[in-house]
């Protein structure tokens, strides 16, 4: 038994339907990499980082990481632990050269514990983070 040519035509369409419909229409455009940023919020991080560890005896990495003393942690309010850590977040994007718009920092006291770890972004309000003066 052999089919009309419009029924041809209508078992072609659903066919061709069917394929589409498994394809992936979806599928979310590839994220560009971030830009680096730019060398002379870098500098500024470095050196705001480099100041407080001078004044507030913290020692820090180029990955994230910092290590200070649970007392002067503690003694900052909330918003300057949190400067703190996109501030670090920040160096460690400029030196691992901004292949990353997310970085984990981790804050342990002298002991080794850790006093906050978290994800912090690193491609959105710079200015923020480098906030006042004291900072920098």
């Amino acid at each position: 038994m052999s089919l009309p040519p419009h029924r041809y035509r209508i078992v072609f369409l659903l066919s061709l339907a069917a394929t589409l419909s498994s394809c992936d229409s979806q599928s979310a455009p590839a994220e560009a990499p971030p830009a680096p940023l730019p060398a002379e919020v870098c500098r500024q991080v470095k050196g705001g980082l480099e100041k407080l560890a001078d004044t507030a005896g913290l020692v820090f990495n180029d990955v994230g990481e910092m290590t200070i003393e649970r007392q002067v942690w503690l003694a900052f309010p909330e918003t300057k632990r949190a400067q703190m850590a996109r501030i670090l977040a920040i160096h460690a994007s400029c030196v691992g050269g901004g292949k990353s718009r997310e970085i984990d920092v981790t804050v342990r006291d002298e002991s080794g514990t850790v006093l906050m770890g978290q994800l912090v972004k690193t491609s959105s309000e710079i200015e923020d983070a480098l906030g006042s003066d004291e900072a920098r």
